[in-house]
């Protein structure tokens, strides 16, 4: 808020003042996409009291006040999206929507092992890593896969390799969001993550190596 020329007023309750202004962050959506949201919970007995973006109550339980205050980037790993919402000087100030997910490494998990999704789901929660060189060349695990053989014997470092590259390409893609914004060099407390993904073994180091910030699980 602005009261009379002075700014960064983060509430202007109980003040005086002739003439206040704010700048704001305004978030559109698909009418039919809330719509459509809205009937599903409304159908499983559940009355929809409001509407809030992801990221931004993913903020509410993880952030910081010091963190919004000196500049952080939330991003919120869920199944299919990566959503990020940037804090600076308390306020948000930017969020945005990725199509990459959870569901990509294990997408790629399939493709790269060849079995089922639901076994490479459960084999990249219980044995997965972000980080290769962390897992003892020597370790396999075995698994149910495609065709005549049923069980497969395979390298657990290979599974984290596969997931590695897709980690590394979605924080690629956050960093190219956050340069395209222009706010790259005002994060002073990095990225914090949450959803599914976080809980990866070794991807907040691999994260604070791309982006070169501090990063912690929210």
């Amino acid at each position: 808020f602005i009261v009379d020329g002075q700014d960064q007023v983060t509430d202007p309750v109980g003040m005086f003042g002739q003439r206040i202004d704010t700048e704001t962050h305004i978030i559109t959506g698909a009418l039919t996409a809330i719509q459509n949201l809205s009937k599903c919970v409304e159908e499983a007995g559940v009355q929809v009291e409001s509407i809030v973006l992801a990221p931004l109550a993913a903020a509410e339980a993880v952030l910081e006040e010091d963190e919004k205050q000196y500049g952080v980037v939330l991003a919120d790993i869920g199944g299919g999206t990566t959503s990020i919402a940037v804090f600076a000087e308390g306020s948000v100030t930017h969020v945005g929507i990725l199509p990459i997910g959870g569901y990509h490494l294990t997408h790629d998990l399939v493709a790269g092992i060849r079995a089922p999704f639901s076994v490479m789901e459960e084999t990249k929660i219980n044995c997965g890593s972000a980080i290769p060189s962390q897992i003892d060349s020597t370790e396999t695990i075995e698994l149910d896969a495609f065709g005549g053989q049923r069980q497969k014997e395979i390298p657990r470092r290979r599974i984290s390799e596969i997931i590695q590259a897709r980690v590394e390409e979605t924080f690629e893609m956050i960093s190219l969001e956050m340069k395209q914004a222009g706010l790259d060099n005002m994060l002073a407390a990095g990225m914090v993550l949450t959803g599914g993904t976080a809980n990866l073994p070794g991807i907040d180091e691999l994260a604070e190596q791309i982006l070169d910030s501090p990063v912690r699980i929210g």
